[in-house]
């Protein structure tokens, strides 16, 4: 080979010599990036917790109820329906009187205040004259017949609270049974009753003194409807006994235990 051909072949020599050098280029970056990519996925923290197993919520269990079980527990379905409701808005506000057209007066029972003789009624500060009727009052009730009354709510009252403990009780007593309940519920429900009969047994002893005190005033026939026989013994004269809208017994209240009285109750 002489000089020219020697010559001819430098540019072909260099050609390849920096083709190798970008090769050699390309795959330190690759490399290098690939390096990078494992030094971080190796720094990255391990998560605190996993989940092996996961059950979509769909595939949750499903507890399905029997009827009996329904109507033991009290359950009960409606469908869900839309209905339309008045609309109420509530405003706050407070009544006031005029000045000076005020009178207080003071009533010694429940009753209706009327104008007086004259009909009518006296404006504020107006002249009286002595003996003057201003106010006439219509009892509602008289007084005795009053506290009558209010004996006999409280009577009411006390046995529907007696009902309601005892329902609570047979409850509580259910679920304890099904495995449903707790022994503290239960017992729970049994002061609830007991604070309940204690409660009817002070309300029937006050209805007690307050028709006493009617009947021996003499001035009033009092019928007692009652089917809870010494209540009913302890303040009858004479008794008679329905059954099925007929009188089927009756005498005087002190032969009640003779003559049976307590076995024809059926409530």
């Amino acid at each position: 080979m002489n000089n020219r051909d020697s010559c001819a072949l430098n540019p072909v020599t260099r050609l390849t010599f920096d083709w190798r050098i970008a090769i050699v280029a390309i795959v330190s970056l690759i490399t290098s990036s690939c390096s990078t990519q494992q030094a971080a996925e190796v720094q990255k923290p391990a998560p605190p917790a996993k989940v092996d197993n996961a059950v979509k919520e769909g595939d949750l269990a499903t507890v399905t109820l029997s009827p009996e079980a329904e109507a033991r527990l009290g359950i009960r379905t409606a469908p869900v329906e839309f209905t339309s409701v008045t609309q109420t808005r509530t405003f706050g506000g407070e009544v006031v009187l005029p000045p000076d057209s005020t009178i207080i007066v003071s009533s010694p029972m429940a009753g209706t205040l009327l104008a007086g003789a004259s009909g009518g009624v006296p404006a504020a500060g107006a002249m009286v004259r002595k003996g003057q009727a201003v106010f006439r009052l219509l009892p509602l009730l008289p007084p005795e017949r009053d506290a009558r009354a209010l004996a006999e709510k409280d009577l009411t009252d006390a046995q529907t609270r007696v009902e309601g403990a005892r329902l609570k009780l047979n409850r509580a007593e259910a679920l304890l049974q099904a495995k449903a309940g707790s022994v503290k519920q239960v017992e729970q429900a049994r002061e609830d009753l007991a604070l309940a009969e204690s409660a009817l047994k002070a309300a029937r002893a006050k209805l007690e003194r307050v028709i006493r005190s009617l009947a021996a005033s003499g001035e009033i026939a009092i019928l007692l409807v009652e089917q809870y026989y010494d209540f009913a013994r302890s303040l009858a004269d004479q008794y008679l006994v329905m059954e099925r809208g007929e009188i089927v017994a009756r005498g005087a209240g002190a032969d009640m235990d003779r003559d049976g009285v307590r076995q024809r109750l059926t409530v």
